[in-house]
């Protein structure tokens, strides 16, 4: 036991503390209503929903736009998927700005 307790000693020693390997994100801008309403366009949802709506729409949205679904035209795919998933950042500033 008494070596355990070493080793978790030891362990402890050399992790570092919580949050310190993390990159810090600079603070986002405010989003504008015409950024707003247009993710919301991209997502097929108002810019009101709930946060389950916002959820299954950028799902079905993003599982239909993969580029690995669409091999022969990847260009496209990938294009409309970081739509997309921009799309979806931007609803969720929105909801956290709220």
């Amino acid at each position: 036991m008494a070596c355990v307790a070493r080793a978790m000693q030891a362990f402890r020693a050399e992790a570092p503390p919580p949050g310190a390997g993390e990159a810090r994100r600079p603070p986002q801008q405010p989003v504008s209503p015409a950024e707003a309403a247009k993710a919301a366009k991209v997502l097929g949802v108002d810019v009101g929903c709930s946060e389950a709506e916002l959820k299954k729409a950028y799902r079905k949205r993003s599982a239909r736009w993969h580029p690995d679904r669409h091999p022969q035209n990847q260009d496209e795919a990938e294009r409309r998927f970081k739509k997309i998933q921009a799309a979806y950042e931007t609803l969720q500033r929105v909801r956290q700005a709220a």
